[in-house]
């Protein structure tokens, strides 16, 4: 099951002012790699932008209102989380916004270049933050495991992006 992110502002915005702020996401943090389309409309009115990972996996995000764009999480892995983290928190950044998600109360403000590559998002991920136990070396080995294997097929997946996957 997917739940939904938001970035919020107090911009007014339309269309061309979402499909603008991802291509220059893509641009500046992505070197344009990444194919951004209009894909029709979440809902009448609420033009949708996808955002082409693999021929399989895709983002998307949407207008939901015009102070509101929104984005569905869903299938793919840390990867695909990875990339809609950069470009939410970008958008965000773009429109001196702030995020919110469906599975969390509060909402916070974007970090300037936030997780510059996917091994960043991931420690950032699987850092334990639990305050009555300490991080023991089976939690340690675990996330090195799931790093080394959600970079692995990151690089499979997307080759011409191997430097974001060091």
């Amino acid at each position: 099951m997917a739940n939904h992110g938001f970035v919020f502002t107090r911009k007014k915005l339309s269309k061309d002012r979402l499909q603008e702020a991802l291509q220059k996401v893509n641009q500046d943090r992505f070197k344009g790699r990444m194919e951004i389309e209009r894909d029709g409309d979440w809902n009448p009115g609420k033009p949708l932008f996808k955002i082409k990972l693999t021929d399989d996996i895709h983002i998307f995000f949407w207008l939901s209102t015009p102070h509101k764009v929104e984005h569905r999480h869903g299938p793919g892995g840390d990867f695909r989380w990875w990339v809609e983290s950069v470009f939410a928190n970008d958008l965000a950044l773009t429109w001196d916004g702030w995020l919110g998600d469906e599975g969390v109360p509060e909402r916070w403000k974007p970090e300037q270049d936030k997780f510059p590559t996917l091994r960043s998002y991931m420690k950032a991920m699987y850092k334990w933050h639990r305050k009555d136990k300490k991080e023991t070396l089976a939690h340690k080995l675990a996330a090195r495991r799931m790093t080394n294997m959600f970079l692995k097929e990151a690089r499979v997946q997307r080759p011409d992006l191997k430097e974001y996957f060091k």
